[in-house]
């Protein structure tokens, strides 16, 4: 797990991060190494930095390999705004058969594979569990069956990927179809699921599903600074998963941050600690309250029910009150309130901040993240030296700290 802060206002952006990579051994174990980087500069010379959030590695290499060979062939380069850098970035990436071997693809696809089919399997379990029937090869089928329709209902209109968005399912069946029969053969028979619409569906789903923006995931990349047209910091996020044959699993966010109307605080990583911090209460809390608000409303209707009931007194226009549009007039109550509080808390401070003000602050919400990892009993992973970069329109990419 990482911390990492960025921090914009009208006159500069800066970031910090930790330097944990947290490592799981084929033992079950975890390691972690506290030398990692994960903010670097984009293209030397240009006013432009990345920071990579997630899976260190893609296609099995490492992501700051990557990114210092797209600097080094990229030098000299420089684009009107953020988002033309984060592009280029993509389209560089596409361009990398150094990271789309055969094996490579195979390997990755196979893992999404087996997880996903182990996340059904898990559904369609839960679900046999509270059936009264005997649990009979054909139940497992049938189950099966139905929990793949029902999730590709839900996710069957999901914004396709960029690369994807012309591709078939008669392609995408054809051309990883022995990626499919190792499936079938290792992982399908072995529960049982042998029903012939299994496999098709299967197929379906997967396709439904691994191919959007819903499924993305594996590296968040941050592309944060100036385009040469840019007058104020902007932020853009993307992400990357994979090649599927030999097209890029990626989106780049159609939102982007920036410092034009005033501070924004962008957290990767550990963001609920950063967010706690900000807002003066934790998204985990915040998600109680809301429960909280629900089921005490729908009590408190249940209640007046019952009193009329008791005194013989029939009101129709109380039991069709929708409880749901109350309970999300008064979420949305709360949720102003805690947008205010982090305005009047934090932002609003952080918005007259120069430079060295904001790397300090960026810096000071990653050992605060570092803080909550350290006492909190679990891996500690958030550790590690602190790297700290800032970027202003006149000065450029320039690091406060860097280990």
């Amino acid at each position: 797990m990482s911390a990492i802060a960025a921090i914009m206002n009208k006159s500069a952006v800066a970031v910090a991060a930790d330097s944990a990579l947290t490592h799981v051994c084929n033992n079950g174990k975890e390691k972690v190494w506290n030398t990692t980087r994960k903010v670097f500069q984009l293209i030397p010379g240009q006013p432009v930095g990345v920071s990579t959030c997630g899976n260190a590695d893609f296609m099995e290499i490492p992501m700051d390999l990557i990114i210092g060979l797209y600097g080094k062939q990229n030098e000299g380069k420089s684009f009107g705004t953020v988002r033309e850098y984060a592009q280029d970035f993509m389209d560089w990436l596409r361009s990398c058969t150094f990271l789309k071997s055969v094996e490579q693809q195979e390997s990755a696809l196979l893992y999404h594979l087996k997880a996903l089919l182990n996340e059904v399997i898990q559904m369609m379990k839960n679900r046999m569990a509270d059936k009264e029937e005997e649990a009979t090869d054909e139940l497992r089928n049938s189950t099966f069956l139905e929990c793949l329709h029902e999730l590709i209902d839900i996710h069957e209109e999901t914004t396709r990927c960029v690369d994807f968005e012309n591709y078939t399912l008669k392609q995408f069946r054809k051309n990883l179809k022995q990626e499919f029969d190792k499936i079938q053969s290792n992982e399908l028979a072995k529960e049982g699921l042998t029903d012939k619409k299994v496999r098709p569906l299967f197929e379906r789903f997967v396709y439904t599903f691994l191919l959007t923006e819903n499924f993305l995931g594996g590296t968040e990349i941050h592309f944060f600074g100036y385009g040469e047209e840019e007058l104020f910091p902007v932020d853009i996020k993307a992400e990357i998963h994979s090649f599927i044959d030999s097209r890029l699993l990626y989106y780049i966010s159609k939102n982007a941050d920036t410092g034009k109307d005033g501070s924004v605080l962008i957290p990767q990583g550990q963001a609920d600690v950063i967010r706690t911090f900000a807002w003066g209460i934790s998204p985990a809390m915040i998600k109680t309250v809301r429960k909280l608000m629900m089921s005490m409303l729908s009590a408190y209707h249940h209640a007046v029910l019952d009193c009329l009931n008791e005194s013989e007194v029939h009101c129709s226009q109380l039991e069709e009150l929708d409880r749901n549009e109350y309970c999300q007039k008064a979420i949305d109550r709360l949720d102003k309130k805690i947008d205010d509080n982090a305005s009047d808390n934090f932002l609003d401070v952080v918005e007259s901040y120069g430079p060295e003000s904001l790397a300090q602050t960026a810096e000071d919400l990653v050992s605060v993240a570092e803080l909550a990892s350290r006492t909190s009993g679990d891996t500690e992973s958030v550790q590690g030296p602190i790297d700290v970069a800032v970027i202003t329109k006149v000065d450029g990419f320039r690091w406060v700290k860097r280990k």
